[in-house]
């Protein structure tokens, strides 16, 4: 299956563990579904992953970028 995630989904999947963004998390990194973005989304996705207000970690947020950098269509 092809998405095109939004910037909040994203967010929330990474942010909020046992929800449901971070079961459509899981499933792009485990490959059951297929990101479909171009660099505005991916850049997107690096602005907001990157804010210091989410408190995201960087190394858990730099995973997924990677990932998804390297594994989108």
């Amino acid at each position: 299956m092809q998405v095109i995630l939004d910037t909040n989904v994203l967010v929330s999947g990474l942010i909020k563990r046992n929800s449901k963004p971070e079961q459509i998390i899981d499933a792009i990194l485990t490959g059951k579904i297929q990101l479909v973005i171009d660099e505005r989304v991916f850049k997107e996705y690096q602005d907001v992953l990157h804010r210091p207000k989410l408190n995201i970690p960087k190394d858990r947020a730099d995973a997924v970028l990677s990932f998804i950098a390297f594994s989108s269509v």
